[in-house]
């Protein structure tokens, strides 16, 4: 029997969908009003004569892309520009880079307050013309810890903003409640870490009461950790994601205690590949990006801020710890039950907006997730670090936002397809991939 279905103004027809990890064959897929008004066999309804229709045999449809941990404010080049993190117009055109890799969803942790939520409004404001922008806020950390006294400590203005300085469990608390009822942010961030002994570590009673608190908002709480022991102290307070790659001997202790809590991994492998090359980086973004614009490719004085004894310190000790997740780290974790979701730390050096998630992509395949999971971590696992009440993000489900990728390959064969859409949609609009 056919359904008649008015709304609908874009058809994709006999397409493979992908979505939580289920494959539907011969699937139309209507979108109207930038949403999904119906996921159905074809045939099965009626759109409107007025629809668009795209013929889709032998493609595949998937969920618009996630990078579940960005900063817009950097540029992802070497160089330090207040003005880029403050001033919320000068990210645009990151934020279009993302779009046009594919990324419709985007999470921005860590960085200048009133630029982040006005980014998120600027977004939310022209719905397909730029992704979706998930905001964490001002985040929480120990007094003297990451990101005050490290990536922002050149600028008292990003040093103050970003993230408040207490081990006070009741400040901490009260935080969370400004975040929650006067900012509306969409996540909570912090730093468990004690920067290998230079700074003190939030205490496990400040972690508990950050995310009792968070939780009662129905807000995720996401922590950076550097170390084994920074992230058994997180897992054990009960934060819903870890993000970087923890180092240290008790791994293996981490993810067990990962996948009882059901704690998810973002080990954002392409910025620490790139800290990893940051030695010598023009031959890393020959490498890993050779089909970037030339718009984003760093020049002259750029490639040569990484050089001296610190930079290749830095380098060597990123390259022991990339090492050992590629080489089984990520695949123990996997076994173990960890679920892991796609995040680059887009925006740090050598680390660019959108292209950073197709390199992350190929990065998680290279280290043990079959093609699935990896389609999987950048789209509904990573939804669902981010939090149910972002419905239907990283899915694709009748009523759900209408962010989809229209593929010439299956992703599950080829990870590299997810690279090469043939079509962008974004909030029922549709664009050309880079």
């Amino acid at each position: 029997m056919t359904v008649p279905i008015g709304k609908a103004n874009l058809v994709i027809r006999e397409a493979t969908v992908l979505t939580d990890g289920d494959a539907l064959a011969s699937r139309e897929v209507h979108i109207g009003n930038g949403r999904i008004v119906a996921v159905a066999r074809t045939g099965q309804v009626a759109a409107s004569p007025r629809a668009t229709v795209i013929e889709a045999a032998g493609r595949f449809v998937v969920p618009g892309l996630i990078d579940s941990h960005v900063h817009l404010g950097g540029t992802g080049l070497p160089g330090r520009d207040e003005a880029e993190h403050t001033d919320p117009v000068r990210a645009e055109p990151r934020l279009a880079d993302h779009l046009a890799c594919g990324v419709t969803t985007v999470a921005d942790l860590f960085g200048h307050p009133p630029a982040m939520f006005a980014r998120r409004s600027a977004a939310a404001g022209a719905p397909g013309t730029l992704p979706r922008v998930l905001v964490a806020g001002r985040g929480i950390t120990a007094p003297g810890s990451h990101p005050t006294s490290t990536a922002y400590a050149w600028s008292q203005t990003l040093a103050t903003s970003a993230a408040l300085e207490t081990d006070d469990p009741a400040r901490a608390r009260a935080h969370v409640r400004q975040l929650a009822d006067a900012d509306r942010a969409d996540l909570v961030k912090i730093t468990c870490s004690d920067l290998g002994g230079r700074a003190p570590r939030l205490s496990r009673a400040t972690l508990r009461a950050i995310v009792e608190q968070a939780h009662g908002y129905g807000l995720r709480v996401l922590a950076h950790v550097h170390t084994d022991v920074d992230a058994l102290d997180a897992v054990s307070a009960g934060v819903d994601g870890i993000e970087h790659i923890p180092a240290g001997p008790r791994i293996r202790q981490v993810f067990a205690a990962m996948a009882d809590a059901g704690t998810v991994w973002t080990p954002t492998l392409a910025v620490m590949e790139a800290l990893a090359h940051a030695d010598r980086p023009r031959a890393y973004l020959d490498r890993a990006y050779p089909a970037m614009p030339a718009r984003l490719q760093p020049a002259g004085r750029a490639l040569t801020l990484a050089a001296g004894q610190h930079a290749r310190v830095r380098a060597a000790a990123a390259r022991r710890i990339l090492s050992a997740t590629l080489d089984g780290g990520l695949a123990q974790a996997v076994a173990a039950g960890v679920r892991i979701a796609a995040g680059t730390d887009a925006g740090n050096n050598y680390t660019p907006h959108g292209w950073s998630l197709h390199r992350e992509l190929h990065l998680l395949r290279q280290a043990g997730l079959d093609g699935g999971a990896v389609l999987a971590a950048a789209t509904h696992v990573a939804a669902d670090k981010l939090g149910r009440k972002h419905a239907g993000v990283g899915r694709i489900t009748n009523g759900g936002p209408a962010d989809l990728l229209v593929l010439t390959a299956d992703p599950r064969l080829c990870t590299a397809a997810l690279t090469r859409s043939a079509l962008i949609i974004a909030a029922g609009a549709t664009f050309e991939p880079a």
